[in-house]
């Protein structure tokens, strides 16, 4: 835990030792309750912002290998990465503080903190690389020249981080659904499209952040797969299996659904 999770830990103890103490009658139960609420939302936020800014920097490390930018442009990028996470975590801070007033209503003090702990998870935001001030930064901060080549080197890492994420799943397929050879063969074409036009919108579930991707949720991939095309390839019963083998990742496919189609019309009003 770092040191800024820390302080604002005393805050949310001081709070609630507040709450019950009788020497402190000028805050009234209202007061003393927002004071939590504030406390433990600039936790969840302050780990929102921390997480968000780790692919940030991934993406600032692999410009700086693309195009060895000069320091004085390397720094502005780095304001322009942390205002840009500023950007995108807001919406989540007034969904989690509209959600709370809704569920904390009339509950003490020391009861707040640990409903605002159980929506911790609850809410999740897509990467801060989407947001207009980083996008507009890095186009003005980059060359032409500088900008395709960095380009160039996400589309082929992308396409590398496809390719592998389709080969855990034609593994996983393969063992769940009892797949011959050919079958194999087959389905590996099905599951690496259903990766290349699917993983951009899964990324939603960990922050935008590929690399801290959980593996349950990885196998809502399969459901990718086009079911006529799927079901031409196999038996009644290895279709059953083949759409178990989804496993949790099922849970959330209809979520991924509609991340995918609201980005494909983001992308088409602006190409």
């Amino acid at each position: 835990m770092n040191l800024n999770a820390l302080a604002l830990f005393f805050l949310v103890g001081t709070a609630l030792l507040a709450a019950d103490d009788p020497s402190l009658p000028a805050a009234t139960g209202t007061e003393r309750t927002q004071n939590v609420i504030s406390a433990q939302l600039s936790i969840i936020l302050s780990e929102a912002r921390e997480t968000q800014m780790k692919p940030m920097q991934r993406t600032i490390g692999d410009i700086t290998r693309a195009t060895h930018l000069a320091e004085d442009r390397l720094k502005l990028l780095h304001i322009a990465a942390h205002g840009a996470v500023d950007d995108n975590i807001k919406p989540m801070r007034e969904r989690l503080l509209k959600d709370a007033e809704a569920r904390i209503k009339g509950l003490p003090p020391n009861a707040v903190v640990n409903v605002l702990k159980g929506m911790r998870d609850r809410y999740g935001s897509t990467s801060a690389t989407k947001q207009p001030l980083w996008i507009e930064s890095v186009k003005s901060l980059l060359t032409s020249e500088e900008l395709a080549q960095w380009q160039r080197v996400v589309r082929e890492r992308n396409a590398y981080r496809s390719r592998a994420y389709a080969e855990l799943l034609i593994l996983h397929v393969r063992k769940e659904a009892g797949l011959s050879p050919e079958q194999t063969q087959k389905m590996r074409p099905l599951l690496e499209k259903a990766t290349s036009d699917y993983l951009p919108d899964l990324s939603m579930w960990s922050g935008g952040d590929d690399g801290d991707m959980y593996s349950g949720y990885l196998y809502a991939l399969i459901l990718g797969a086009p079911e006529k095309e799927v079901r031409a390839v196999l038996t009644p019963a290895q279709w059953d299996k083949w759409r178990a083998s989804a496993g949790e990742g099922g849970e959330i496919w209809s979520s991924i659904q509609s991340a995918h189609e609201r980005r494909l019309k983001e992308e088409s009003l602006n190409p």
